[in-house]
């Protein structure tokens, strides 16, 4: 009787044959246990397609309850039985917590299958194991004690191919953290810096110190170091103004610093010995991020949104990518064969793997990217484990990615959290050894104060709580703030009373201006991470914020009103810029919804509408104030001094603003600075400074804590 013709599989070097129930491989037979076999070719027959865990167990398993070890034990058997654990993977893959995809190319073949009659199938199953052979070879036991010694024996194998499948299909424990211990207790800010924290500066470690920057002194930034163990910080020398910690050589005998005063800036690169002596400059690279290759012969490091590999000694500089945002926090791989980064777009990051001739830029994580920040990745020092920061929620923990297989035991490499607070942790390097996480331990928390010229220092404002942004209405009734530092904005009477939250998470508020009739509140907000930033508005009542220009895709930032009340201001923060978007700033007319570019205001940022409408102040690129003449259409420079946040005095003459290591004041009239009160003892929880009603200035004071941790982490 003629055999029905049925489709045979063909996969690489592969033949799959359900008809008779056999694989081969290069034309031999590949042993397989029937329900290896049948689960087989339920993925092969579905390949490119993923099939759920629930789904395969039913196909193969139908009518009978087993457990879903069966499952993953079987999926391991086709992988070995394939090309081994390592090739296998590549045609099975696995999407935890679902299911499996067969992922190999198939082609069916229509031909009608030869019978193997039973000499040569049996020729060609797999070999005895060696059990069977030591069994057939040794002769049949004719004395009691010998057949007890078989008994042990078989025991012995059985029991040890238990052991052997227990610990095959049972997962590895997570690494857990064993304790937190504080290593630094001197009150000074270590992570936040003038930048955001995903910017934020590294830490280092060469085994027996730690290195870090953000010791904020006078208004300067300069790296520092402590004890492994914990004491006293000492300040390391250098020849700059500010500095920002990069890396440390392999050796330790050297620091990588960037000379800039805000993390998120370039600067020269520089190298500062460790243990005193003259630093040099590192040829004539500019850069905002920087680490060594694991042999100290090359840099990689980033500007803006492209990646660079130089020599040791700053020469042979070359472009190894361009990145789609800002590139910060570069890491080596320990076998130097790709780098990994964090890479920053409009208040959102997330970590990214690059090979190190520049090659496959791809992101790095998918199953936390959705509504969170990660940043700030490291290798263990075996390469056993990548440690990084998570932001969900409001919250930063340390998380951590198995990277290795164990030789036996399964390894799970879902990321893991290693924290939990109360505490939230900023900036991370592994110690030396692999047996300890040293990490800035943050407890944020500000207190609203209020310059009292007469007194000469800062006094609680409205019960001194720990909010920012304050703007206050025309007839100085009302305020409204952002709350520090959940980002809820929120207005009341200046008294403190009725208040009411006006927005909730995920969205973040930032600097809102009252309409000059007082019934609504502009503000530029984020509606979730990673999502850029829009310009809203918001009745004072209350109710859903709604998006000021719709139609814009681009980021909006930095909203200002005009003093009619009808037209809008903002601009672009200079990292968020493109050939397409480049920095300026744009008005919006609220009666004719169209948008025009203020003239000239190309490279010029965070617009400010002057009491009288008549000028528009502003930021240009490199944080000097500008002034725009509505009248002459013309800009003129106000300032020399890097400035920061800015108001106008209630009468239009003056502009204050923040320019570290005080607040000033710039007169429009003839451009002439006063310092209006030193900050050198203050302590910011935020670069940000505010004017009341009566142009007394107001700042947010930190009364949180900053200090550095050791974490002994078990990595199983």
């Amino acid at each position: 009787m003629s055999l029905e013709i049925k489709p045979i599989y063909q996969f690489g070097q592969h033949r799959l044959d359900p008809a008779q129930h056999l694989l081969f491989r290069n034309g031999e037979v590949v042993p397989l246990p029937p329900k290896a076999f049948d689960l087989l070719q339920v993925l092969v027959e579905h390949h490119g397609r993923l099939l759920e865990k629930e789904e395969l167990m039913k196909a193969v398993w139908a009518g009978i309850f087993v457990e879903e070890a069966n499952l993953s034990y079987n999926i391991s058997l086709i992988r070995r039985a394939l090309e081994g654990n390592e090739s296998g993977q590549r045609l099975i893959e696995n999407v935890p917590k679902r299911g499996y995809r067969f992922v190999a190319t198939v082609t069916e073949v229509l031909v009608e299958p030869r019978r193997l009659d039973e000499q040569d199938i049996q020729s060609q199953r797999t070999s005895p194991s060696a059990a069977e052979l030591a069994t057939r070879a040794s002769p049949r036991p004719s004395h009691p004690e010998q057949r007890g010694w078989l008994w042990v024996i078989s025991a012995t194998l059985l029991a040890g191919f238990a052991t052997f499948l227990y610990l095959w299909t049972r997962p590895l424990p997570a690494p857990r953290v064993l304790r937190t211990t504080p290593i630094t207790y001197d009150g000074k800010s270590k992570s936040m810096g003038l930048g955001d924290w995903f910017q934020g500066t590294n830490l280092a470690t060469d085994g027996s110190r730690i290195y870090f920057t953000n010791e904020v002194d006078t208004g300067r930034e300069h790296v520092a170091r402590v004890s492994s163990t914990g004491g006293e910080t000492v300040r390391i020398p250098a020849a700059f103004q500010q500095v920002q910690l990069q890396d440390i050589s392999p050796d330790g005998s050297e620091l990588l610093v960037v000379a800039a005063r805000c993390s998120d800036l370039p600067g020269p690169l520089w190298v500062v010995p460790t243990l005193g002596g003259t630093s040099r400059g590192f040829g004539d690279i500019v850069a905002t991020n920087a680490a060594w290759s694991p042999d100290g012969k090359h840099v990689a490091y980033s500007n803006a949104n492209k990646l660079f590999l130089a020599r040791s000694d700053g020469s042979q500089s070359r472009k190894l990518a361009d990145l789609p945002g800002r590139g910060f926090h570069l890491r080596w791989a320990p076998d130097a064969r790709h780098l990994r980064l964090t890479i920053a777009g409009d208040f959102s990051a997330s970590l990214w793997q690059i090979a190190a001739d520049g090659s496959d830029l791809r992101p790095l994580l998918s199953s936390l990217s959705k509504g969170s920040y990660e940043c700030c990745g490291h290798w263990t020092p075996d390469g056993k484990y990548f440690v990084f920061l998570s932001t969900r929620e409001g919250a930063t923990n340390i998380w951590a990615i198995r990277e290795q297989k164990d030789s036996v035991r399964k390894a799970d490499r879902e990321p893991v959290q290693l924290t939990a607070g109360p505490l939230n942790f900023y900036n991370l390097v592994p110690s030396r050894d692999g047996q300890k996480l040293f990490a800035v331990g943050v407890k944020q928390r500000g207190e609203l104060v209020r310059y009292d010229s007469q007194a000469g220092r800062f006094e609680p404002y409205l019960g001194g709580i720990s909010a920012q942004f304050l703007d206050f209405t025309s007839d100085g009734q009302w305020v409204t703030y952002v709350s520090y530092p959940q980002g809820s904005l929120w207005r009341s009477r200046v008294d403190g009373s009725d208040r009411l939250q006006l927005t909730f998470p995920p969205m973040v508020a930032n600097l809102p201006r009252w309409s000059p009739d007082g019934k609504r509140i502009a503000f530029s907000g984020w509606a979730a991470p990673g999502r850029p930033a829009k310009i809203y508005l918001i009745s004072a009542t209350g109710g859903a914020p709604e998006q000021a220009i719709p139609e814009d895709r681009d980021a909006q930032y930095d909203v200002s009103w005009s003093p009619d009340g009808n037209s809008l201001a903002w601009g672009r923060l200079p990292w968020e810029s493109d050939s397409s978007h480049p920095i300026a700033i744009q008005i919006l007319d609220l009666k004719t919804h169209q948008i025009s570019t203020l003239p000239g205001s190309r490279m010029h940022f965070h617009p400010a509408w002057s009491p009288d409408g008549k000028n528009i102040s502003a930021y240009h690129v490199d944080w000097h104030m500008v002034l725009f003449d509505f009248t002459t259409k013309e800009w003129k420079d106000l300032t020399e001094l890097p400035a920061d946040y800015s108001e106008w005095s209630q009468d239009g003459k003056y502009i204050y603003f923040a320019s570290p290591p005080g607040i000033n004041r710039v007169r429009i009239t003839d451009g002439r600075v006063e310092k209006v009160v030193s900050l050198k003892e203050f302590r910011p929880a935020w670069d940000w400074i505010g004017l009341t009603p009566k142009d007394a200035p107001l700042a947010l004071r930190d009364v949180g804590s900053e200090e550095i941790y050791a974490l002994d982490v078990d990595f199983p």
